[in-house]
């Protein structure tokens, strides 16, 4: 993939997000060769349950793949140029020299910050996690970077429980996850009308799912109703978060964040203007990220907590409905009823991604 174009597209850019939060900028001369690759992979976790041979896949999401960049600087051409024009610059100062600019990424390396990396429309979070140097004489330097990636620019915090982590704690950890998205909700500029309902419509469900879901907990670690019918409902509420969240996310890519500036158009407004747009979007997309991996780990491991009322799960694919999920695993597609009571659906029809819960037939109509 290329890094070096017309405009701003030219420059690529390491900020560090932790520590000093110093900003190296490269362009010109101080770019690295191109092109250079980027790639992701899909994390799937396949299942198989006893006496059924359609394996069940849980997908935990994608990886971005380790990136590695090389160059050469050359004292000949760092030192010339001055502000923007600059080969590399650190925090808006010149680098002069290939020594001085040698020392700057090894100090980045060691002091181990997290880091977001920018170019044109591409952006990844990570870490700066080696430089070599590789000196042809003293004034010139062939030069290799590597990265390691956790997310495409959403603000991902360290993870907040295990899968072996208590009820209690997720409860407290979805609360925290919903009170940031709230807090990050309001644009920085002026939005249309339409926009603004857009965005309450989709933020008000994931309130309302994010609060059920806290009942849920609190009615479960106090008893007041049966332990069976409060994971049911847990892993209902987990579906509809993931599905409401992805939704908010979806909606937010949508557009490019400064279009929806109904003040100012984007070629009228400056730098800070679109950045700020830009910082906004990604941050509230961060916070929906956040609560959607909260609900998709829960609900694995609510439904692990009742295997022994289950034939097993299901995660439902494209064309899938619960009379076809029946005659999987009944044999035959009369017992979808079955299926809707016993996880709180109102229609035959589900949304792909979903968690089913498969009842045994001795279970499945009782109302615990």
């Amino acid at each position: 993939m290329p890094v070096e174009s017309a405009g701003d597209v030219s420059t690529f850019n390491i900020n560090e997000l932790t520590g000093e939060e110093r900003t190296v900028r490269l362009t010109g001369r101080g770019l690295p060769y191109r092109p250079f690759e980027l790639s992701a992979s899909q994390r799937v976790k396949v299942k198989f349950y006893p006496g059924n041979p359609v394996g069940i896949a849980t997908v935990l999401g994608a990886e971005e793949q380790p990136t590695t960049l090389r160059g050469m600087w050359k004292d000949r051409f760092i030192g010339v140029g001055s502000g923007d024009s600059a080969p590399i610059t650190v925090a808006g100062e010149v680098i002069q020299d290939v020594r001085t600019a040698v020392r700057l990424m090894e100090e980045i390396v060691r002091e181990g910050q997290e880091v977001e990396v920018t170019w044109d429309e591409q952006v990844r979070r990570g870490y700066f996690v080696e430089f070599r140097a590789m000196w042809e004489n003293v004034n010139d330097v062939a030069w290799e970077m590597s990265f390691t990636w956790i997310s495409r620019g959403e603000a991902v915090g360290a993870a907040v429980f295990t899968q072996e982590g208590n009820l209690t704690d997720t409860s407290s950890i979805v609360q925290r996850q919903t009170n940031t998205l709230l807090q990050r909700v309001d644009p920085p500029f002026q939005s249309s009308t339409v926009f603004q309902e857009v965005l309450i419509a989709l933020v008000n469900p994931i309130v309302e799912s994010a609060s059920v879901f806290i009942r849920t907990v609190t009615n479960l670690a106090s008893q007041s109703i049966a332990p069976q019918e409060a994971i049911r409902s847990g892993v209902s509420v987990c579906n509809a978060l993931i599905e409401q969240t992805s939704a908010l996310r979806a909606e937010l890519e949508s557009e490019i964040p400064a279009n929806r500036n109904m003040l100012t158009p984007i070629v009228e407004q400056t730098f800070g203007d679109r950045l700020s747009a830009t910082v906004w979007s990604r941050r509230l997309i961060g916070a929906s990220v956040d609560l959607r991996r909260t609900a998709a780990i829960r609900r694995i491991t609510l439904a692990d907590s009742i295997q022994a009322f289950l034939l097993g799960t299901y995660v439902v694919r494209e064309n899938d409905d619960l009379r076809s999920i029946s005659r999987i695993f009944y044999g035959s597609p009369h017992e979808w009823r079955r299926l809707l009571r016993f996880n709180q659906t109102t229609s035959s029809l589900v949304i792909p991604g979903t968690l089913l819960l498969i009842p045994r037939t001795d279970i499945g109509d009782r109302r615990a």
